[in-house]
């Protein structure tokens, strides 16, 4: 099974959500006219009211961070895993052919 790792970092008031250089140039090899990037940072404040309109930000970050199409995404890798960054705990896991029907990354706090 190929996985892709997407790194998560709590920072400040939200999220980073990045990749690897090596995943980048891996992606790169395969996809040339990919432009994939390190890391988005995502506001906490945004964040779920994003998910609500627009579903699983999973959906959305993967495209911009590997700079993939949904196609080439599921032929990359057969799961995403979005693992803690300072436990290296794997805290959501996305199976790439059906990223769109996924469940939120995060819920409403309290």
């Amino acid at each position: 099974m190929n996985l892709l790792k997407i790194n998560i970092t709590k920072q400040g008031n939200g999220y980073n959500f990045g990749i690897s250089p090596m995943t980048r140039q891996e992606i790169k090899a395969r996809f040339p006219n990919a432009k994939p990037i390190g890391h988005i940072y995502v506001s906490a404040e945004d964040k779920w009211d994003f998910e609500q309109i627009h579903g699983s930000l999973a959906a959305h970050v993967l495209p911009f961070l590997t700079g993939l199409e949904r196609a080439q995404l599921e032929s990359f890798a057969d799961v995403a895993l979005f693992v803690n960054s300072l436990t290296n705990k794997t805290e959501h896991q996305i199976p790439l052919n059906d990223v769109e029907k996924e469940q939120p990354l995060f819920r409403q706090s309290g």
